[in-house]
């Protein structure tokens, strides 16, 4: 398990379990709120975040009334409660990073999306559902990071070589698989994307959607459109045979 203590993050032993560490160095975390005997809610609040590409996925079966309780429960020092919290939202958002940045980032992200959520539990006040909150800090830990690697150098880098890796690799059935679908939607318009992953990888509904993305359901309706029709273009300029209609 990971807590914050004294503004860094440590592994804890809870009973005789040491519970899996994603992170080994130690983490800066930003100032929590103070309770009234003085301490940050910060210091006792735990959470685990397993290594999600080794087999660590978490299900996504925990309703959307009993994660916001998890929530508040956590924001008044209930360690299970904020463990609870991770469980059950920790698969959409490494899916989410996954499908929005460059893939071998999403285990690292995932870690920044729980540490920003985690110190602004003070701010959070249920006006939204918690998993819409938390994967709006994921979009925005998304968006950094994307402006982050835009400013750096270009240069060759592990993910190239496994796209061409997985390029050369026998072709799986299904529309939405692999290197293809992968590189389609790294060309389509951000914003997009983002609707696309959203409703159709997370399978978040419209209004949903659209209270993460901060805009109106129409938009994100629009916007799901124009990705799936840019995808498929871009999907059948890449295997013409693929995806023809029949009879053609």
């Amino acid at each position: 398990m990971l807590v914050v203590d004294n503004a860094r993050m440590v592994p804890a032993t809870v009973g005789e379990t040491t519970e899996t560490v994603v992170a080994g160095e130690r983490v800066e975390s930003a100032p929590g709120e103070r309770d009234p005997d003085g301490r940050s809610s910060r210091n006792r609040i735990g959470s685990t975040v397993e290594p999600l590409s080794a087999g660590g996925l978490m299900g996504t079966g925990v309703d959307d009334q009993e994660l916001t309780r998890c929530v508040f429960a956590a924001k008044q020092g209930d360690a299970d409660a904020a463990a609870a919290f991770v469980r059950g939202t920790q698969r959409q958002v490494w899916q989410l990073l996954r499908h929005l940045t460059d893939g071998n980032s999403a285990e690292d992200l995932t870690q920044e999306c729980y540490l920003r959520a985690f110190g602004s539990l003070g701010s959070y006040r249920g006006r939204a559902p918690a998993r819409t909150w938390l994967l709006s800090i994921a979009r925005r830990v998304a968006a950094d990071h994307l402006r982050h690697r835009a400013r750096r150098p270009r240069r060759a880098e592990q993910a190239d070589w496994q796209r061409a890796a997985e390029a050369s690799q026998p072709r799986t059935p299904g529309l939405l698989d692999g290197y293809a679908l992968r590189s389609a939607l790294d060309a389509l318009d951000q914003r997009r994307r983002e609707a696309f992953v959203l409703t159709q990888v997370l399978g978040l509904g419209y209004a949903e959607t659209a209270r993460v993305l901060g805009c109106r359901t129409g938009t994100v309706r629009s916007r799901v459109a124009r990705a799936r029709s840019e995808l498929m273009e871009q999907l059948r300029e890449r295997d013409p045979g693929r995806l023809a209609e029949p009879g053609d």
